[in-house]
């Protein structure tokens, strides 16, 4: 999670077995960015 002036940006990483045991996993990468609330602090996230 990381905070740039009035954004907030969370990244999520995840290693999966899409194809079954015996292929090599995948890893799927997310992420999301939304505004900071008006009025909240940094210890309210």
């Amino acid at each position: 999670m990381s905070v740039d002036g009035d954004r907030v940006q969370a990244t999520v990483r995840a290693p999966v077995r899409a194809l079954g045991a015996r292929l090599p996993r995948i890893t799927v990468v997310a992420t999301a960015v939304a505004a900071v609330e008006p009025g909240a602090s940094e210890g309210d996230w």
